[in-house]
């Protein structure tokens, strides 16, 4: 948990476009990552592989 908490802020590339690390979703335990206008949930794991 708090490693994911110390990435937000960062950016990410995903194949639908550049986004950013805005926030842990504490019950799931995923980084909330926004790219355009929509709200993904990803694992510790894909946050890592798609960090700038």
């Amino acid at each position: 948990m708090d490693q994911l908490k110390a990435l937000v802020g960062r950016k990410v590339e995903a194949k639908a476009g550049e986004g950013e690390i805005i926030g842990v979703d504490e019950f799931s335990i995923r980084a909330e990552v926004k790219i355009g206008d929509e709200i993904k949930h990803w694992p510790l794991p894909t946050v890592l592989d798609h960090l700038i």
